[in-house]
């Protein structure tokens, strides 16, 4: 681990920081660099990819949050035992589908 001692920040072989020793923070990276986990002050958070390395999961000490992604890989909802929104579900798209009114006849 290389350090900054200024401000005690490590880094790994591949430049990612993994460890923050003034703010008792470290981090795990896997071969693709994607952050896995996340260690802050005790309390440890996971992160877990897909195939095509999007990240699907977060598992958190106050709870998981499941990504979901349409066929275009755009992300489409999120799903959380965390109680932020109303349902636990919180739905993303990227097009406004529009809406209006039909006026005239029709033959």
């Amino acid at each position: 681990m290389t350090n900054n001692h200024i401000n005690g920040w490590g880094y790994d072989a591949l430049g990612n920081v993994n460890q923050i020793a003034s703010m008792a923070r470290s981090f795990i990276y896997d071969a693709e660099s994607r952050q896995v986990s996340a260690t802050i002050n005790g309390q440890s958070t996971s992160y877990i990819y897909d195939g095509d390395g999007r990240r699907v999961q977060k598992i958190a000490p106050n709870g998981t949050t499941t990504y979901v992604y349409d066929a275009g890989g755009q992300l489409a909802a999120e799903y959380s035992t965390v109680a932020q929104t109303a349902n636990g579900t919180r739905y993303l798209t990227g097009h406004f589908v529009g809406f209006g009114e039909l006026q005239g006849t029709f033959e």
